[in-house]
């Protein structure tokens, strides 16, 4: 009895993760939109070949490498809180709802961040 009432309290907290995830994920999306924006608006300002547009350009090449890798590992991770979900569900005999959407949007958010990567190597042609 009391392994069961161990599996149902991971399982409440496997759901309560489950179920925000989706919400930082957009979140973390709209910050990068939003820093990427006013990134471009100052790297217009400046003249072009200053050092400032240099700074800039590299400031937004990070970001993108840093969205990138978090993405990839925030998708890695998740994947596992899944993979737990589904052993705690098979055990305790109860529909799997662990949000598999959450992963594919994972995959789109990654695919968006190498788009936007790709595209912000096109501002070299402006340094």
């Amino acid at each position: 009895m009391q392994e069961i009432d161990v599996l149902l309290e991971e399982y409440k907290q496997l759901v309560a993760i489950c179920r925000d995830y989706f919400g930082f994920y957009f979140r973390a999306f709209i910050l990068y939109f939003a820093v990427l924006g006013v990134l471009l608006k100052l790297f217009f300002d400046f003249k072009a070949q200053s050092d400032e547009r240099y700074l800039i350009f590299s400031t937004g090449c990070l970001i993108n490498l840093g969205a990138f890798v978090g993405t990839y590992r925030a998708r890695r991770y998740y994947l596992n809180i899944a993979s737990r979900f589904e052993e705690v569900v098979a055990r305790l005999s109860i529909p799997d709802v662990y949000f598999p959407a959450t992963i594919a949007t994972a995959k789109a958010f990654m695919g968006a961040v190498g788009i936007f990567m790709l595209l912000w190597l096109v501002l070299l042609r402006y340094l």
